[in-house]
Parts: C-alpha cells; sequence; structure tokens
C-alpha cells in the first residue's frame, strides 16, 4: 500500500546518502536490496536485532577492499537502525 511504498522511498533516500557520504570518505558501499525481501529470515533478523513489529526496508554495507590499506581501520560490525 501506500505507506510501504512512502517507507520503500524514504529507506532509498536515506541509503542514497548514506552512500553518497561513503564515497566521499573513499569507503566503498553497496546497497543490499535483497536483505529487504528476507524479514522472516531468522539470521538476518538476529543479526540486525529486528524486532517483530519492525521491517527492513533498505539496507547498505560500508567497507574496504581487502587490498586496500587502512590504516586505523577496525574490522568491527556496527548495526545502526533509523527509525
Amino acid at each position: 500500500g501506500i505507506s510501504n511504498d512512502i517507507n520503500n522511498q524514504d529507506g532509498g533516500c536515506i541509503a542514497q546518502n548514506i552512500c553518497l557520504a561513503a564515497a566521499e570518505r573513499d569507503i566503498g558501499s553497496v546497497y543490499l536490496w535483497s536483505v529487504t525481501r528476507f524479514n522472516n529470515n531468522e539470521t538476518i533478523n538476529k543479526l540486525l536485532q529486528r524486532k517483530e513489529n519492525e521491517a527492513i526496508v533498505c539496507a547498505v554495507t560500508l567497507g574496504y577492499k581487502t587490498s586496500e590499506q587502512v590504516s586505523g581501520a577496525t574490522h568491527q560490525i556496527e548495526i545502526l537502525k533509523v527509525k
């Protein structure tokens, strides 16, 4: 319905801005559309700490190529939710 369409558009705008901000900092980004198709995937829901009343409308991963030398980078995964 309209509510889902608006949520998807909002999510797309947020994802685009995250990708643009990452590009300014020479950080690679990938929009993960396929994650949005798996709102009922137990593994993804556990990783994202998704509550039952939350829906995944977009996902972006950020990082560097393994071949790049990056000083001060850590390999910790931080889950960032926008509500």
